[in-house]
């Protein structure tokens, strides 16, 4: 009987928690799980297969005595997302943008972080002048995003759904 080993390289994948902000080079699996009233914005450069993912909670701006929780909020986040991907003296062009998330998962009618969160990361994208790719917003159940670097592929489950491909390079 022959006994073979799978030689395959295994991607080397990150998970991406509510507030934090991950990069990676060629050959990484950034992944955010549990996507609900959040946000998740997966940011690709196809020159240079890197990516990242800002996992973002809260609309805006923190305040400044928040400097311990900043990368919750949407406008630190992508900030932090372009600084880490060198775009702030680069610039975006060419750099692919894909949202994922504001849904109201517990389903409440006066629940609006989720339409806030949308609304805060869709205009300081546009204020940046950048058009996602794609997005996948709303409703009310969870999602589930991956980002592969080696391919550019996006990557997003619905609900208890399979991973589906949300957008290709």
């Amino acid at each position: 009987m022959h006994n073979s080993k799978d030689t395959r390289l295994i991607a080397n994948i990150e998970e991406v928690c509510t507030g934090e902000v991950k990069t990676g080079g060629p050959d990484t699996i950034l992944a955010a799980s549990a996507i609900g009233s959040c946000i998740a914005v997966i940011a690709y450069n196809p020159a240079y297969k890197t990516g990242g993912i800002a996992h973002i909670m809260l609309p805006g701006a923190a305040k400044a005595s928040q400097t311990n929780e900043c990368l919750r909020y949407a406008e630190n986040a992508i900030g932090e997302l372009f600084r880490q991907m060198d775009l702030v003296e680069q610039g975006h062009s060419g750099l692919k943008i894909v949202i994922a998330g504001g849904a109201n998962v517990l389903k409440k009618p006066d629940d609006n972080v989720c339409e806030m969160n949308i609304r805060s990361v869709t205009g300081i994208l546009e204020e940046k002048g950048i058009v996602p790719a794609a997005s996948s917003l709303g409703g009310v159940e969870r999602r589930k995003v991956t980002l592969e670097t080696a391919s550019g592929v996006v990557k997003c489950a619905v609900g208890n759904g399979k991973d589906e491909i949300l957008w290709r390079l």
